[in-house]
C-alpha cells in the first residue's frame, strides 16, 4: 500500500473517536463504516477485503455523511467535509477511476451492489433530521427496555422485524450484505456490521423502513 494512503488511514485512525461519540445515529453508523472499510482495506476484517479503489469510493460517500450530519465548525467536522481532497492529494490527485465522482456517494456495500445506507446521492444526509432522537422515541412508546443503539437483536424488535438468526440474515441480505458477511451474522462482528448497516439506511430513509424489510 503506498506511503500517502497509509498516512491517510493514520489521520482517519485519529479522527474515528470523535466521530464514535456523536450522538448522531448517522454520524455513528457513518464511522463504523469507515473503520469497518479500513480493516478490510488492510486485510482485518476477517469477512471480506476490499480493493484500494472501492475502499476510495465507500469512505468517500461516508465522510459526506459525516460531514452533513455535524454543525459546521464543529470539532471534526472540517476533516470531514475536506476529505475528499485529502484523498485526491493521496491519490497524487486523481483518485483511481476519479472515486469522488458520482460513485463515491454509493454504498458501503461491499460488492456495490445496493444503494447507500449512508452517504447516498440520491438521499443526502439531513442536518434538521435526528435518527437517535426519532428511535428513542419508538422506544418509550414500545414500553419495553430495548438497547437498540448497541444490540441490532434489540434494533430489529424495536422496528418490529423478525430478529432472529434467520430473520438478522435475511436483513442482511435486503441491506446488500455479502455471502461471507451475511455467514458471518451471530458472530460480534457480523452483528455490529448488520446494525452498523441497518442504522445507516434508516438515517437515509429518515426512519422509515427501508424497501424489502417493511
Amino acid at each position: 500500500m503506498q506511503e500517502s494512503i497509509q498516512k491517510l488511514l493514520a489521520e482517519i485512525g485519529t479522527m474515528l473517536p470523535l466521530y464514535q461519540a456523536k450522538a448522531a445515529s448517522a454520524v455513528q453508523a457513518a464511522a463504523k463504516n469507515v473503520e469497518w472499510n479500513a480493516k478490510k482495506l488492510r486485510g482485518e476484517a476477517g469477512i471480506g477485503f476490499l480493493d484500494l479503489d472501492t475502499w476510495a469510493r465507500y469512505t468517500a460517500g461516508d465522510f459526506e455523511t459525516i460531514a452533513k450530519g455535524m454543525s459546521e465548525g464543529e470539532p471534526g467536522q472540517v476533516f470531514a467535509a475536506n476529505f475528499g481532497e485529502r484523498l485526491h492529494t493521496a491519490f497524487g490527485g486523481a483518485g483511481l477511476n476519479d472515486p469522488l465522482q458520482p460513485a463515491a456517494t454509493a454504498a458501503s456495500t461491499p460488492d456495490g451492489s445496493a444503494p447507500a445506507e449512508v452517504g447516498a446521492a440520491s438521499a443526502p444526509a439531513s442536518t434538521d433530521f435526528d435518527l437517535n432522537t426519532v428511535l428513542e422515541e419508538k422506544a418509550k412508546a414500545a414500553g419495553e427496555k430495548l438497547d437498540w443503539n448497541r444490540s441490532v437483536v434489540d434494533l430489529l424488535k424495536l422496528l418490529g422485524l423478525d430478529s432472529s438468526m434467520e430473520g438478522r440474515r435475511k436483513a442482511g441480505a435486503s441491506l446488500g450484505m455479502t455471502d461471507s458477511e451475511i455467514a458471518s451474522i451471530g458472530s460480534e462482528a457480523g452483528n455490529t456490521a448488520l446494525h452498523s448497516k441497518l442504522l445507516g439506511r434508516l438515517a437515509q430513509t429518515r426512519g422509515a423502513l427501508p424497501e424489502g424489510l417493511a
